[in-house]
């Protein structure tokens, strides 16, 4: 997942259902959607399973294997007979021009490249950056996660066509933005994320439920790229949201670039006086009978003099969570 792709574990119970078809190398395309079936050093297959994943290579599903493909029957019950049958299988899977094998799972990612099973996420470089892709209605929903323990500044190409959102996880709202390249079926952008901090993006030209009515179809001819700061769409116009005055370059879809100076903002509060916190621990009331009850205690910080992290606040940490 840190290299844009989304998985999940199936079962040889899932491979099963009715909607785990193949059409087109897409398994339930109607569906999840999913490109590509990877085994990883595994020693052991029944027949019905191995029988739909031949299926699904004949389909045109690209099959990647570390290590050795399952070559073992699951059962005891009439068991010369179903090795015999699994062994005649297994002879066509791993020799079937769909089928890719790795000694590693570090040699996986550029091996399914190679077959065009490309990531719905694209990094610029190697980050801790972990993603979660959906197709919704038409639409491309990311969800990306910075699990390392440093701030970090990506360059990121997402799979999708039509406005880009970027929907704020703690408050619902939602920003169309501006800043990011139009490529082919997809947009890059550069995204901040501190540690721990996940967001939300999404591509689609089908609108978003808060944005409904307002939203403005941004063409690649209108997109705004600043030298520092966000360009986001209000209504008819691109504003660039801006935190310090300065001089900014804006390089336009449109291939023009132009200067825009920012000088009313006001000078930064000065926070040296310090002042006093007070938080409201939330956390399980146990002395009630009904689980959900909340106790709700006040903790006295005390006189701060900077801004830090709620972790790095020696009285709160990790296991207080409130307001």
């Amino acid at each position: 997942s840190n290299a844009g792709y989304s998985y999940e574990f199936v079962s040889e119970n899932l491979l099963q259902l009715d909607s785990a078809t193949c059409e087109n190398g897409i398994i339930d395309p109607e569906g999840v959607g999913y490109k590509a079936l990877v085994f990883c050093n595994q020693t052991y297959m029944n027949v019905d399973t191995a029988e739909k994943v031949l299926d699904y290579l004949n389909q045109g599903l690209p099959v990647f294997v570390i290590g050795e493909f399952p070559s073992q029957v699951t059962s005891f019950y009439h068991w010369e007979q179903e090795q015999a049958k699994l062994d005649k299988i297994v002879a066509e899977i791993v020799n079937h021009e769909n089928l890719v094998t790795v000694a590693s799972q570090q040699e996986l990612v550029a091996a399914m490249q190679e077959q065009g099973v490309h990531p719905g996420a694209a990094y610029g470089e190697d980050c801790e950056l972990i993603t979660a892709h959906r197709e919704i209605d038409g639409g491309d929903f990311y969800y990306i996660y910075n699990d390392g323990v440093e701030d970090t500044t990506q360059q990121i190409t997402l799979q999708g066509e039509g406005n880009v959102y970027l929907i704020d996880l703690w408050s619902g709202d939602v920003t169309q933005l501006a800043d990011y390249m139009v490529g082919n079926g997809s947009i890059t952008r550069e995204f901040s994320l501190q540690d721990n901090e996940a967001i939300m993006v999404a591509v689609t030209d089908s609108g978003l439920p808060s944005v409904t009515g307002t939203a403005t179809d941004l063409t690649s001819e209108n997109t705004v790229i600043p030298s520092q700061g966000i360009a986001q769409v209000n209504g008819n116009t691109v504003d660039l949201k801006a935190s310090t005055n300065g001089d900014y370059q804006l390089s336009m879809g449109d291939g023009s670039s132009r200067t825009v100076t920012v000088n009313s903002l006001p000078d930064a509060y000065d926070l040296s006086s310090g002042w006093n916190l007070t938080v409201e621990r939330w956390e399980d009331d146990t002395t009630t009978e009904t689980k959900n009850d909340t106790k709700k205690t006040d903790i006295e910080v005390g006189k701060l003099d900077q801004l830090v992290s709620w972790s790095d606040i020696e009285m709160l940490g990790n296991d207080v969570s409130g307001i």
